[in-house]
């Protein structure tokens, strides 16, 4: 235990003699630390924990390669028509639902999903109800679409050179 320590005092005084030295080590340690740390932490979120869903071990994803007949809008998916046709004559699964990726526009990005996607996944919303497959929803007709000039567009995405929103644009 006397070495430990003796050995403990020279390295003190060791790095009082070269405080460059020693900020420069502190430095790297903290770095090192909080980088390893950081990625842990990211690692432990995304891979290592499970979904925080209803039987998380159980969630099988189903997808297709090649050639689909009846649609196929990307890598792996599967037409609606073909998700009808697998649903309604599982004898395997518990329970199916489907989900399609939508192209992010501008930075939002979004999910079409089935009717029992929420309730198989046993995902129950804080507030208020979910879409159920019960649910009619009617299509809203647009009469009217709104153009924007190049000034707005540079204005909404924080590209345009003044502050202030440019005056709308008089009507044709």
């Amino acid at each position: 235990m006397r070495h430990v320590a003796r050995d403990l005092r020279f390295a003190v005084r060791s790095f009082r003699r070269s405080p460059i030295f020693t900020a420069v080590a502190v430095a790297s340690l903290a770095l090192g630390i909080g980088a390893n740390t950081a990625i842990f932490s990211l690692v432990d979120q995304l891979i290592l924990r499970l979904l925080p869903i209803r039987d998380p071990q159980r969630v099988v994803l189903l997808a297709g390669r090649g050639r689909h007949y009846g649609g196929n809008n990307g890598r792996n998916a599967l037409s609606y028509l073909m998700y009808q046709d697998l649903r309604d004559r599982n004898q395997v699964f518990s329970g199916m639902m489907c989900r399609y990726r939508l192209s992010p526009t501008v930075a939002i990005g979004g999910e079409l999903v089935s009717g029992n996607y929420f309730p198989l996944l046993g995902i129950r919303p804080a507030i208020g109800r979910l879409f159920t497959a019960g649910i009619k929803i009617d299509i809203v007709k647009v009469d009217a679409i709104d153009t924007f000039t190049g000034e707005e567009i540079d204005y909404m995405f924080g590209l345009a050179k003044t502050a202030r929103m440019p005056s709308p644009a008089k009507p044709r």
